[in-house]
Formats: C-alpha cells, sequence, structure tokens
C-alpha cells in the first residue's frame, strides 16, 4: 500500500515538473506592492505636481485610497498618479496611496511641499513743506 501511494505521488510530481517546465511564466497571486523614489517633493505654487508611483500586484484589479495629512481624498481619482494641475500652498501636506487587491494592500506616504512666491513692494513717500512766515510789521 505504502508503495502505491509513493508511486502516485512520484507520478505526480514529475507530471507536474513536465508541466511546470513547459511554461514560460508563472503568475502568482500576490499583494500589492507600492515604490517611489523620493520621499519629498518641492514646487513653487502656481505649477503643476505629478507623482507617478510604481505599483504591482496580481490579480492586477487594483483600487486607490488617496489621503492628505490623515484626511481621505475623496473627490479625486488618482489611481497610481498624484496630478496636481495648479499648486496652491494649501496643497502642502503629508499624501498617502493605499492601494490594494484581494490579496492584500500596500501604502506609500510622501511630502509635498509649496513653494509660495511673494513680492514686498515698499513705498517711500517724499513730503515737501512748502513754509511760508508772516512777516509782520511793529
Amino acid at each position: 500500500m505504502k508503495n502505491d501511494y509513493e508511486e502516485l505521488v512520484n507520478g505526480l510530481c514529475r507530471h507536474m515538473t513536465i508541466i511546470l517546465s513547459d511554461v514560460h511564466s508563472v503568475d502568482i497571486d500576490k499583494p500589492t506592492t507600492a515604490e517611489l523614489n523620493e520621499t519629498t517633493f518641492t514646487e513653487v505654487e502656481g505649477y503643476s505636481l505629478i507623482v507617478p508611483l510604481r505599483i504591482s500586484a496580481n490579480p492586477n484589479r487594483i483600487k486607490y485610497t488617496w489621503s492628505k495629512d490623515g484626511a481621505p481624498l475623496i473627490h479625486q481619482n488618482f489611481e497610481s498618479t498624484l496630478n496636481i494641475t495648479r499648486l496652491d500652498r494649501t496643497d502642502s501636506g503629508i499624501y498617502s496611496c493605499e492601494a490594494f487587491n484581494s490579496m492584500g494592500s500596500s501604502t506609500i506616504e510622501f511630502r509635498v511641499v509649496v513653494l509660495c512666491e511673494f513680492i514686498i513692494t515698499i513705498t517711500y513717500y517724499s513730503y515737501s513743506a512748502h513754509v511760508v512766515q508772516n512777516l509782520r510789521k511793529y
């Protein structure tokens, strides 16, 4: 009985080896992973900012949840790229993106710094006084 079982297992293993050797790539289910080269992005107010994330997962049906300073960005649909077309000083903060599929999730966090341009105007006023003396005869 033991020999029959061993033969069956060995035969299955050989069969699996043959099948796998004929396959050039094997898709293994894996949770999402997110990568980003930088952790801080600095840009001038009024300019645009694009931050693409490298997301990989299998299955590749990925959903995204974005937040800024811990508050969800519910009216934005950034997918895997943060895209702000005209930066405002209020866009500065800590952004995070959670990417998830049926196998798990991954969260990545980065800082956006918006530099504000400002112009200081100094105006000098020059006053000239015209003094009129009243000369009286005594």
